[in-house]
């Protein structure tokens, strides 16, 4: 149980009571609503307090901030970006249809997240510092519970238990939306789509596949064997343990495999690049940026570098065999190491 709790009532019964307050009557001021259990016609967001009583509080499609206040209260934000405050009591959270980015401010224990549309194998979780995200895997909009790793309320969500969902250690499909967000993968084979927004995508155990989509991008594969796909923009893949396979895509990449046999794959004929032990460090150009321009990277760490029409084992043949390969020129076992391994 939270150590922030301590509020419940002696009749959890849901019960919602319609009270409104003039702006007369001294309550608040602006463009603000007091008790109000219904929806609001606005095109912009509204400040919304509930009462003592059990309030039913609906936001409206503009970024609104919901106070349930006092009670058992049933929040529903709506659309729009919106920030819930449930306040004492044991309150509901309710999110259906396109929700957006909302933002729950002091979550209790065994308070629920109701989401209308979506059963609980519809969604995904990520972490950002101390806070939870709760991610609607189909992009309808994503929860933040703000401060969720320090206080650890028991909330549920569609009736089901939040750490019982949190602890499945199986292969998950996580689909993040076009903000920057941290997305976390789990012990088992996840797949991974970042989708827009500069991301952050920790994959961690298990044979993941990642893939970045849109913006500049960091992707770590953790352990397992893992398929890293940057997709757009400049981004950052690290493979880590395991023999991964990486893809940098569209952008300036860079590129890193870790330990393990790690395979850079480039899409396009091995004449349309260019590979360049340049200033110290290995760089593969794209030189045909017509037939989709993969840019230029930086690779570390990576033992096997794939194109369409051939691949070239790095550490399995001799240095004078690779130099025509290389636009800088000839190079020696040792030149052919440091590149390998030099840092970006």
């Amino acid at each position: 149980m939270s150590s922030r709790e301590g509020r419940r009532h002696e009749d959890d019964g849901y019960e919602p009571r319609e009270r409104r307050y003039r702006r007369s009557d001294g309550y608040g001021h602006g463009d603000e609503d007091h008790g109000w259990s219904g929806g609001f016609a606005s095109r912009g967001g509204r400040t919304i307090y509930g009462s003592a009583a059990d309030d039913l509080l609906v936001g409206t499609a503009g970024k609104d901030r919901i106070y349930g206040l006092a009670g058992h209260d049933r929040i529903e934000g709506g659309n729009g970006d919106d920030k819930l405050y449930g306040g004492t009591g044991i309150d509901e959270f309710v999110f259906a249809g396109q929700f957006g980015k909302d933002e729950i401010e002091d979550a209790e224990s065994g308070e629920n997240l109701t989401f209308r549309d979506l059963a609980t194998t519809d969604l995904s979780f990520a972490t950002d510092g101390d806070d939870l995200y709760i991610v609607a895997n189909d992009g309808s909009g994503r929860v933040q519970i703000e401060k969720y790793f320090v206080y650890r309320p028991e909330l549920s969500i569609n009736g089901t238990p939040l750490a019982g969902l949190l602890a499945r250690p199986v292969g998950s499909d996580i689909v993040g939306t076009d903000a920057s967000e941290r997305l976390r993968g789990t012990a088992g084979d996840d797949v991974i789509d970042a989708a827009g927004g500069n991301d952050r995508v920790d994959a961690e155990a298990g044979d993941d596949e990642v893939y970045g989509g849109a913006g500049n991008d960091k992707l770590e594969g953790g352990s397992g064997n893992d398929t890293i796909a940057g997709g757009a923009g400049n981004d950052k893949l690290e493979g880590e343990s395991g023999d991964d396979t990486l893809r940098g895509d569209g952008g300036n990449d860079y590129v890193e495999g870790g330990s393990g046999v790690d395979t850079a794959v480039f899409s396009g004929s091995s004449e349309d690049f260019l590979v360049w032990g340049r200033s110290g460090r290995l760089q593969v150009w794209d030189t045909r940026a017509a037939d989709g321009d993969e840019g230029r990277d930086f690779v570390k760490d990576v033992e096997v570098l794939q194109f369409d029409d051939t691949t070239i084992e790095l550490t399995a043949v001799s240095p004078s065999a690779l130099s025509s390969f290389f636009a800088s020129g000839p190079i020696t076992a040792a030149e052919l190491d440091s590149l390998l391994t030099a840092a970006v």
